[in-house]
């Protein structure tokens, strides 16, 4: 993450979800414009809590899936936010992986808050891609239902 140039461009509106990639991922974020490497492309937006309200949400069959852990004793919950498009991103790197498919960019912590940047130039109309981590998938117990 050294030498990344932080640029406060607004790409939420050249950001669009759809089908993903990733097969049982259900959607995903993508981009109608080239992002430069650095780039900030979407910040994470929802509801703080503490680490023992995040565990409470997270394990409500009703309310799990877009929960990022920001410490150990803070997360913020996207689940009732879902114009907070970088929701969207999947992880390349996850349960189902698909040959040639690799993570593009990351989170960053800055201020409190969290944004996802890219690590790479992404062409336009690409799927985000964007690591959740060992611990998420640790977790992550995958659902035959899952679309």
């Amino acid at each position: 993450m050294t030498n990344l140039t932080y640029l406060l461009t607004d790409f939420s509106r050249l950001l669009f979800i759809k089908k993903s990639n990733i097969p049982r991922a259900g959607l995903g974020l993508y981009t109608s414009k080239k992002i430069l490497k650095g780039e900030i492309i979407a910040e994470y937006q929802g509801k703080i809590y503490s680490w023992d309200k995040c565990l409470e949400r997270a394990y409500d069959e009703d309310k799990e899936g877009y929960v990022f852990y920001i410490d150990k004793e803070h997360c913020i919950d996207a689940y009732d936010y879902p114009e907070s498009l970088a929701r969207y991103a999947n992880d390349a790197e996850g349960y189902y992986r698909v040959k040639g498919i690799k993570n593009n960019s990351e989170y960053i912590t800055k201020n409190g808050s969290v944004f996802i940047v890219a690590t790479c130039d992404i062409n336009s109309y690409s799927e985000i891609f964007t690591p959740y981590g060992e611990q998420y998938w640790e977790d992550f117990e995958p659902d035959d239902d899952m679309d």
